[in-house]
């Protein structure tokens, strides 16, 4: 396995729930910003690859939603993802980067609270464990 390979792995395995939807929403922004550098440069094929990409993480999300714990929390995170999914198929089929900006202006925030809400777990956590 190659060493960058072998390190994302590590750190997937070793990463907080938390943690793991900081990756997940940084996967689906980072393919965004991918895909609107290839739709500047009129590249169709990878750009339609990496929405593609995107909207896999988008069901992933969805996937990890638990309605048990927050049902009306759920709903709106569902619609919203749901929401983007059918954003970044309409940014594809008009090759209209500004649908791709909504997207990260709608998913950055939730990016950055989760980050916020895992990195105070992390330092929360010593403290739990002595406490």
């Amino acid at each position: 396995m190659q060493p960058h390979a072998q390190y994302r792995r590590n750190r997937i395995l070793t990463a907080t729930p938390g943690e793991l939807i900081v990756m997940m929403y940084d996967g689906v922004l980072q393919r965004v910003a991918q895909a609107k550098g290839h739709c500047d440069e009129k590249r169709w094929g990878p750009m339609g690859e990496q929405l593609g990409r995107a909207q896999d993480i988008l069901f992933e999300l969805i996937a990890t939603l638990n309605p048990e714990h927050a049902p009306e929390l759920c709903d709106r995170l569902q619609w919203l993802y749901g929401y983007c999914s059918r954003t970044l198929l309409e940014a594809m089929r008009t090759q209209d980067t500004a649908r791709l900006d909504e997207v990260t202006s709608l998913l950055r925030p939730l990016r950055d609270a989760w980050a916020e809400a895992a990195r105070s777990a992390r330092t929360a956590l010593p403290m739990a464990v002595n406490g």
